[in-house]
């Protein structure tokens, strides 16, 4: 079900090699955006998933489903990042991460990486930091197969980055809330240092208003 589309009057979908395609993913949702080179909105719609959270297979099933009912999801594009929103993620500093041990990190939380899975990486520049998150191969497979160009995130890499690129007019701490129907993910940042990235699980209002 198409949740929210917008469409700029001006897009022409024959003619998209100098625009950005965001993408993000989840198990429940899809969103697209779709960019000029002057950063002007030319497209954005939200998919949901009427049939509830899929795992891996079923989301594959799905994307591949979207990628024949939407145009602009196959047009050429300049640029293409793709989000994948999942519970799992950590932030770990340059001067503590090794490639090498990226599995490590996960170690206390017994069901957080399955078998099928792979670990990926995205470095967090402004921050000296690198997120480290899994997805399952077969989807990492599948966003590479139809986008061979395009940088893979975690939404927490992308969410991140985005708001410490937001200019800073005041000298105290700030506090970004993202709630979605079930959990909120909350940001806390001091200046250009992160404090807290998290997300809590959500029953009610009074949930969000005790985190």
């Amino acid at each position: 079900m198409i949740q929210y589309d917008f469409i700029e009057a001006s897009f022409d979908s024959k003619n998209t090699d100098t625009c950005k395609l965001s993408i993000l993913a989840g198990v429940d949702s899809f969103a697209f955006l779709v960019q000029s080179a002057a950063r002007e909105v030319l497209l954005a719609r939200k998919i949901i998933f009427e049939e509830g959270p899929a795992d891996a297979i079923r989301f594959g099933r799905r994307f591949n489903e979207l990628m024949q009912q939407h145009d602009a999801l196959r047009m050429p594009y300049g640029q293409v990042k793709i989000a994948w929103f999942g519970p799992v993620f950590t932030l770990i500093p340059n001067r503590l991460f090794q490639q090498s041990a990226k599995a490590v990190y996960f170690r206390h939380l017994s069901s957080a990486v399955a078998k099928d899975d792979v670990l990926l990486e995205n470095a967090l520049k402004r921050l000296s930091a690198t997120g480290v998150f899994p997805i399952n191969k077969g989807l990492d497979f599948l966003f590479s197969l139809h986008y061979p160009d395009s940088k893979l995130l975690h939404f927490s890499t992308a969410f991140i980055d985005g708001i410490l690129s937001l200019p800073v007019s005041t000298n105290r701490p700030r506090l970004f809330v993202y709630v979605m129907d079930s959990f909120a993910m909350l940001t806390l940042l001091d200046g250009s240092q992160l404090k807290l990235h998290n997300y809590f699980n959500l029953t009610g209002e009074n949930d969000l208003l005790y985190y």
